[in-house]
């Protein structure tokens, strides 16, 4: 039962850095692309840019995460895992919910994993609808 508290509140932590991660991405596009002397085309190329920069650096702090936890023994990744490398793979897979099932979280661990998926739908989701209205504001300006 500790074990799971544990990766409860690791999976808590984890998912706040990566909301302020996102926050903070996105406030500052939209406090500096008005103001920016790009081509409005480009602007919204820009937000593209940077929230896969983000969605990536979100992957790295939940595979952070899933590290620790393996190395604490509260869970497991069943497949070849050799290196970060795949451990940081795994977090994408599971991030973006695309899932190859060649790499599977076992014991406390699968919470994690679990939240990682919800909490990148909703942040790829609120990225859509970020780019949705950055898109607007620069197709209207061009009107």
């Amino acid at each position: 039962m500790t074990a799971n508290l544990f990766v409860v509140a690791a999976t808590i932590t984890l998912v706040l850095l990566a909301i302020g991660i996102h926050f903070e991405v996105l406030r500052l596009l939209s406090a500096r692309l008005p103001r920016s002397r790009l081509p409005r085309r480009f602007r919204v190329g820009v937000v593209i840019l940077a929230a896969v920069m983000a969605h990536l650096t979100e992957a790295v702090v939940f595979a952070v995460g899933i590290g620790l936890l393996v190395e604490a023994g509260l869970g497991g990744i069943d497949g070849p895992i050799s290196s970060a490398r795949d451990v940081f793979y795994f977090s994408v897979t599971t991030y973006t919910s695309l899932g190859y099932g060649d790499l599977v979280p076992v014991g406390p661990l699968r919470i994690l994993c679990v939240v990682e998926a919800l909490t990148g739908l909703v942040l790829i989701a609120w990225t859509a609808s970020f780019t949705y209205v950055e898109m607007q504001r620069y197709w209207q300006a061009e009107d």
